[in-house]
């Protein structure tokens, strides 16, 4: 894994990957992975610098860009989440 992860960063100068090892918890994409006993469980993942925010109600964006962003927080929510206690507090938000 090492020899490819130096073979991969040195094909772009700009591009770099990183490798983790050893884990049972990895942040991928926009999900956090976890290893268990029977399977791989997940949840949404955020950023630490993630502000949860929505484009506010009153600016001045077009009404359907409004209604995207909640639709998309909405869809993820549905259809990634599997446990009905994370989804009600992803609905919150």
């Amino acid at each position: 894994m090492d020899r490819f992860l130096k073979e991969t960063n040195a094909m772009h100068k700009d591009i770099k990957f990183t490798l983790e090892k050893g884990k049972k918890t990895i942040n991928y994409l926009e999900l956090t992975l976890t290893m268990n006993s029977w399977g791989i469980d997940y949840k949404i993942y955020r950023k630490p610098t993630c502000m949860e925010a929505i484009i506010p109600k009153d600016s001045f964006h077009h009404p359907k860009h409004k209604m995207a962003a909640i639709k998309n927080y909405c869809h993820r929510a549905i259809t990634i989440l599997k446990d009905e206690e994370e989804r009600k507090k992803k609905s919150k938000l």
